[in-house]
């Protein structure tokens, strides 16, 4: 008994260190983790004290265009993306033409508004 646990003492004191972990704060943005080869790169906490800490500011675009700060830049663009189209959208004009069919072109704009309002929020009722 006493061999076997020699044996494996000793080829798990051999065994070699795990390698750190890479950071995986934010890659959910983007899956590469490219960083600008210009500057030196900056964790989350340090860029977001960067930002915080910087007194010029330009216009949002131009700022964000233009910066260094490339974590905070991949998270700005992705919360500050607009969708081409979203589905609660396209089932709005979806009620809107069944509800207003040639059957219905004498329909005024209220009652149309106030049967389009009630067929999107009947789930409410």
């Amino acid at each position: 008994a006493d061999q076997s646990y020699s044996s494996f003492s000793s080829s798990s004191s051999q065994s070699t260190t795990p390698k750190p972990k890479k950071r995986k704060l934010f890659t959910y943005i983007d899956g590469s983790n490219d960083e600008s080869n210009n500057s030196t790169p900056m964790d989350a906490a340090n860029e977001l004290e960067a930002y915080l800490n910087d007194p010029v500011r330009s216009r949002f675009p131009e700022y964000w265009s233009n910066t260094r700060l490339n974590i905070l830049k991949k998270l700005v663009h992705r919360v500050f993306s607009v969708q081409a189209s979203s589905a609660p959208v396209e089932r709005v004009f979806s009620h809107a033409g069944l509800i207003l069919s040639s059957r219905r072109t004498n329909m005024n704009e209220k009652l149309f508004k106030d049967l389009l309002f009630l067929k999107i929020n009947q789930h409410l009722l």
